[in-house]
Formats: structure tokens, C-alpha cells, sequence
């Protein structure tokens, strides 16, 4: 059990790590500018009630003097300036914020596309992998500052308790304890509650999809010509309902449990909240502290439970971001790209000029499937012919295709151009193809024609 503890922990300072230094790469000012607007959040309260101590201890000993009070203005004043300079950090923290969201994004975005495009085209012939795709690319530059954020609540939270328990310490080292063990009964809750989240998404994902695809149906074009001539959009729309209500009602109930033992564990914090201020006004009324500690300790307590919420949430929301984002890892690290052999390369110019293909006893099969789609093929075509391959649907003529162009390996056997094996710079340099289920691009009619050699349309 220990064990298993220490490895999800670990994993979590890894992942932690490994999103800090990438913002860190990526926007080092701003996130040198939010962990210094963290800080300052973290002891503000303390700040806060430190000043409201003095201001009311200033205006009851001014009721008591002669003289006209200044020291309740002082302390005014300082309140205010406070005021102005903890509104202003929060309006450009949320501005820096922004930014940073959108350059993690985009970092995100571009290394999860270059990652996809050099996939093997074997890749997304396995509908697992799509479902792969989902839960290593869905949001990573939301979620990787989401993470931040909710680590840098965590730090400014556990700024503001360590502040609060030293300031109890001063009283009575129960009311420490207590506000600890309070703290680990809430991390428990939420934790649990965001690992059940988190499981809930992975069971839901071929669903999620599923309903994702339907909703898709409803706004494409072609889809609708079907619709109408068809008339089975009624259909499209009961799957569809059936689907949405079985996530629906799973969600809903995960939902009801989760608030259930959050808002038992929330009853219980405030409970014991009211029990310690009862302690405090028998400590008034004995004299052992005064109005002004009594008011300070009071506030205290009352923003111990939101600075107490903070820390709880920060720590499930780092503990659930770091379980998604751990699926990015997971994909990153994995191999999926195409197995593209080492070959020695003919560099000649003229090598794949009047290319002849020979197909040498080539088999091929799909992943997870245990028989053959092509088994022992030979053929050969010379420079020049034209050749149709013809066959039943199913028989495997675009399969062969697909081998024959170098976008599916092999299994066994080998395709040669010019007696030269496929690659990557042959299939470039020698292979078109235009398939039957091709798509058009929302691009203009030029780009859709030139793509990769935009710059040369003549």
C-alpha cells in the first residue's frame, strides 16, 4: 500500500517538474511574474489580519484617551493602500494569466501535430489509438496551466496556514492539531473524489466520442443530403439521446456522490470552526486575550475555511490535471512513429526516374488481427504500363496500394523501386495517389491543388 502511494506520488512530482519547466521554456517572465503575485497572496491574509488588529486596538485606546486619535487613521490608511495594491496584483495576474494560457496552447498544439503527422498510417487503422489520440491531446495547454495554477493555490494556501498555525501555536497547540487534522480529512475527500473523475472519463471516452461523431453528422453537408433523401435522421437522433442520458446519468450520479461526502466534510470543518471560536470567547471573558486578538483570531478562523477549501482544492486539482496530462507523457514516450528500415541510398538524381516496382512474396496483416489481408504476392511493373488491379470489396486491393506506396510496412517480403527499397524520400519523389475517400480541404481551390509546393503555382 506504501509503496503503491510513493509511486503515484512520484509520478505526480514528475509530471509537476516536467510542466514547470516547460512553461518555464516557454514564458519564463511570466511565470517568474505569477509565482511573485503567488507569494504576496499567500502572506496577504495574514497581512490583513495583522493591520484589523491594530486598527481595532487603536480605536478602543483611543476611546479611552483625551487626545484626538491619529493611530486609527494611520492604520486606515494602511488598510487602504492595501486594498488598492491586493486588487491591483489581481488584475494583472489575471492578464499575465491569459497570456501564458495561450502560449502553452500553442506549444501543446504544435508538438502533439508534429507528433501526429509523422504517425504510421497503421496508426489510426487501430480504433484504440484514437481513443489514445483523445486522452493525450484533449486540452494539454488548459490543462498543464490549470496544473500551475492550482500548485501555485497549493503554495499560497500553505503560505497562509503556516501563518495561521504559528499564530494558534501562540494560543494552544490542540487548535493546531485540530486544524491539521481537519486539512488531511478534506485532502482525502477530494483526492478520492478527483481519482473517481478521472476513471469515470477513461470508462466514458469510446462513448464521448461516439456522441462527439453523431453531433458532428447533424452539420456536415453531405451528411444531410443523406438525411433527406434517407429519412434516417430520427434514428440519428435516438442513438444520440440514448448515449448523451447513459453519460449523462453516469456523470449526475458520480456528481451527487462527490458533493455528498464534500459537503459532509465541509459541515464538519465549520462545526469545529464554531467549537474553536466558542474557546475564544471564553478566553475573552476570562481576559486572557483582548478584543483586538479575539476579532484578529475570529477572522482567522473564518478565512481558514476558505484558505483551508483552496489548499483542498489546489491539491486534488494537481492531483487530477497531473492524471490527465500523464496520458501526454505516456504518448510522447511511446513509439508510434513509422518504422521506416535503414537503407544504403543510391543518391543518384536519376534513380527513380522510369521507376519499375517489383512486389517480392509481400504478406500483410492488421494489427491485433491473426490471419492475412495479402499473403504471398509477386508481381512486377515495368516503366510505363498501366495496370488496374481489380477485385471483390474487401479483397485487399487498397490494402496492396498502401503497401505498394510505402505508407503500410510490410510484413513480410519487400516492395523495390528501381530494385531500391520504399522510403520515405522515394514515395515523395515518385508516388501520387488520389483515394476514394479523399478530402477536400476548406482551403482555397489553389492550396487544395499545391499544398506542399505552394510557392512554385506556374
Amino acid at each position: 500500500m506504501f509503496l503503491k502511494t510513493y509511486k503515484k506520488f512520484s509520478r505526480i512530482v514528475f509530471i509537476c517538474k516536467e510542466i514547470v519547466k516547460i512553461i518555464y521554456k516557454i514564458a519564463p517572465l511570466y511565470l517568474f511574474i505569477i509565482v511573485s503575485f503567488t507569494i504576496f497572496a499567500g502572506i496577504s491574509p495574514v497581512i490583513y489580519i495583522y493591520i484589523s488588529q491594530n486598527l481595532i486596538n487603536s480605536v478602543v485606546n483611543s476611546i479611552q484617551g483625551e487626545k484626538f486619535p491619529i493611530e486609527p487613521f494611520i492604520y486606515l490608511g494602511i488598510q487602504l493602500m492595501y486594498f488598492f495594491l491586493e486588487k491591483t496584483i489581481f488584475h494583472f495576474e489575471k492578464i499575465y494569466n491569459y497570456r501564458m494560457l495561450q502560449q502553452v496552447e500553442y506549444y501543446f498544439n504544435n508538438i502533439n501535430f508534429e507528433k501526429i503527422i509523422n504517425l504510421s498510417l497503421i496508426f489510426f487503422d487501430d480504433s484504440e489509438n484514437y481513443n489514445t489520440l483523445m486522452k493525450s491531446t484533449l486540452h494539454m495547454g488548459k490543462r498543464s496551466c490549470e496544473l500551475i495554477r492550482n500548485l501555485l493555490q497549493v503554495v499560497q494556501s500553505s503560505v497562509t496556514i503556516i501563518g495561521f498555525l504559528i499564530s494558534l501555536l501562540y494560543f494552544h497547540w490542540i487548535l493546531v492539531l485540530c486544524m491539521l487534522g481537519i486539512i488531511i480529512l478534506l485532502i482525502a475527500v477530494n483526492t478520492n473524489v478527483a481519482k473517481k473523475g478521472y476513471n469515470q472519463f477513461l470508462q466514458q471516452i469510446q462513448k464521448i466520442r461516439k456522441l462527439e461523431y453523431l453531433e458532428r453528422l447533424f452539420k456536415t453537408k453531405e451528411v444531410q443530403k443523406e438525411i433527406k433523401i434517407f429519412n434516417h435522421g430520427r434514428h440519428l437522433i435516438k442513438e444520440w439521446k440514448k448515449i448523451y442520458w447513459e453519460c449523462a446519468n453516469e456523470q449526475y450520479k458520480l456528481e451527487k456522490k462527490s458533493n455528498y461526502r464534500l459537503y459532509g466534510s465541509t459541515v464538519f470543518q465549520l462545526t469545529c470552526n464554531t467549537l474553536f471560536i466558542g474557546m475564544l470567547i471564553f478566553y475573552v471573558i476570562y481576559k486572557k486575550i483582548n478584543i483586538g486578538q479575539f476579532v484578529a483570531l475570529t477572522q482567522m478562523f473564518n478565512t481558514s475555511v476558505g484558505v483551508t477549501n483552496q489548499l483542498v482544492t489546489g491539491v486534488s486539482g494537481v492531483y487530477s490535471e497531473s492524471l490527465f496530462i500523464s496520458e501526454y507523457f505516456k504518448f510522447k514516450e511511446k513509439n508510434f512513429e513509422m518504422q521506416s528500415k535503414k537503407y544504403n541510398i543510391d543518391q543518384n538524381s536519376n534513380v527513380y526516374k522510369d521507376i519499375k516496382i517489383s512486389v517480392n512474396n509481400i504478406s500483410f496483416k492488421y494489427p491485433h488481427q491473426d490471419y492475412y489481408v495479402i499473403n504471398d504476392i509477386s508481381f512486377e511493373i515495368k516503366p510505363g504500363s498501366k495496370v488496374a488491379i481489380v477485385g471483390r470489396n474487401g479483397a485487399g486491393k487498397s490494402t496492396l496500394i498502401k503497401c505498394l506506396t510505402g505508407l503500410y510496412d510490410v510484413s513480410e517480403g519487400e516492395v523495390l523501386y528501381n530494385d531500391m527499397p520504399v522510403t520515405n524520400e522515394a514515395r515523395l519523389k515518385t508516388v501520387s495517389a488520389i483515394f476514394q475517400d479523399f478530402h477536400k480541404y476548406e482551403m482555397s481551390f489553389l492550396e487544395n491543388i499545391c499544398f506542399t509546393n505552394i510557392q512554385n503555382t506556374e
